[in-house]
């Protein structure tokens, strides 16, 4: 009777914990994933509203819905970068991250992403999976002049970057 208890309460517990790993997933990247769909819905939409414009057998009620869907899309994906553009030129000269949250850290990456698309892929690609906070560390150390800085931009102290710089080089994937 004690083993099928403890065997129930085992598999209870392994259930949560698929549950709450499976949610942390389908969060972890929201920004990023809007960024990608907005803009394969731009691709989408420009594609189909030339077409209808070539073709001219649809109706001029569905050009101006493609044309909403097209703004709307457009619009999205410009919030996100915006947002992105604004907390990252308020670290300079002297701002710091210390109230960003997850969302801020990936809306500051897509905006990077944006302006240095080489160098946020040759971190995704060098570092396999990474958190948003560990992708805009990254490209700030590369920003940044010393670890002083580093450290007030991140808000942490100057042995925890030399700690994170450590952890991260672990993380490293070795190409052969």
């Amino acid at each position: 009777k004690e083993n099928l208890t403890l065997g129930i309460v085992a598999a209870v517990v392994l259930a949560m914990i698929v549950i709450a790993v499976v949610a942390h997933r389908r969060r972890i990247n929201r920004v990023r994933k809007i960024v990608d769909e907005t803009g394969e819905k731009v691709t989408k939409y420009t594609a189909m509203l030339e077409e209808a414009e070539r073709s001219k057998i649809r109706n001029e009620s569905e050009i101006k819905q493609l044309r909403a869907k097209l703004n709307e899309a457009k619009t999205r994906h410009a919030a996100v970068l915006g947002r992105g553009q604004r907390l990252c030129e308020r670290l300079f000269p002297d701002g710091t991250t210390a109230e960003w949250s997850k969302a801020d850290f990936e809306a500051a990456v897509e905006y990077i992403r944006s302006k240095k698309p080489e160098e946020v892929e040759s971190i995704e690609t060098e570092y396999g999976r990474m958190t948003a906070h560990g992708k805009f560390f990254l490209l700030m150390e590369s920003v940044c002049d010393n670890t002083n800085d580093l450290a007030r931009i991140m808000n942490i102290s100057p042995s925890a970057v030399r700690t994170m710089r450590h952890r991260l080089r672990k993380r490293k994937i070795v190409s052969d």
